[in-house]
């Protein structure tokens, strides 16, 4: 996953959320992969924001502030999957009772805020280390629940349906993030995976040969 974020081409993103749906994890990962080549070193910026906040449907409620600097605190070789702005009551040990947003990438789910004066805090969390997420549903707003090994993070006020829809995209990113690094007993043979790929996109190798390679890779 090296390389630029979303999107000049939304049915990559749909790729994603299709393989993030049926937990393929090993898929996802391969369109994260080529989404990456495609777009190497190009840098996130306030249009690509706009753009994926239209095709994922993010409407800010109060994190205008945060949403205008988001391409800020992006790295360059990671793909924004979900936004959420809600409360964010307490992150790992902290208390902030302030809204904020909360965003999932490829990578990490980072908690923003800005105050009044323009302060910024941010607290990221890598999604191997989220143990679980989860969400308590209300009449009209709900909260969010992320746990770690010894902490949670709290979000609250959370529209329902929004908060719905990020629960499940963080949900599977937590699921197929812990399924690749147990499934292939860690990074080389995930490397392994991404080379077979850039081949495969490459045309060194055909779609058979490619899904042979795979096969064995897996089962090695």
């Amino acid at each position: 996953m090296v390389a630029q974020l979303y999107i000049s081409q939304p049915p990559h993103l749909g790729s994603c959320l299709t393989a993030l749906k049926t937990n393929d994890a090993f898929e996802l990962l391969f369109e994260i992969h080529s989404l990456s080549l495609k777009y190497f070193l190009i840098m996130w910026t306030t249009d690509k924001i706009e753009r994926f906040c239209k095709e994922y449907g993010f409407v800010p409620n109060q994190t205008t502030s945060e949403l205008s600097s988001l391409h800020k605190i992006l790295y360059p070789d990671e793909v924004l999957m979900g936004l959420l702005d809600g409360i964010l009551k307490e992150v790992f040990g902290k208390n902030y009772n302030g809204n904020g947003m909360v965003i999932a990438t490829n990578k990490r789910v980072i908690f923003y805020r800005k105050n009044f004066l323009g302060i910024t805090t941010k607290e990221e969390i890598s999604l191997q280390k989220v143990s679980s997420a989860s969400i308590r549903k209300g009449l009209i707003f709900s909260s969010i629940i992320l746990t770690s090994s010894n902490n949670e993070a709290i979000v609250k006020q959370c529209e329902n349906k929004s908060a719905e829809k990020f629960i499940t995209v963080l949900t599977n990113l937590i699921h197929n993030s812990h399924t690749l690094k147990t499934t292939t007993g860690g990074d080389d043979l995930t490397q392994k995976l991404e080379k077979l790929f850039e081949l495969k996109q490459r045309g060194i190798l055909t779609k058979l040969e490619f899904n042979d390679q795979k096969a064995k890779i897996l089962a090695s």
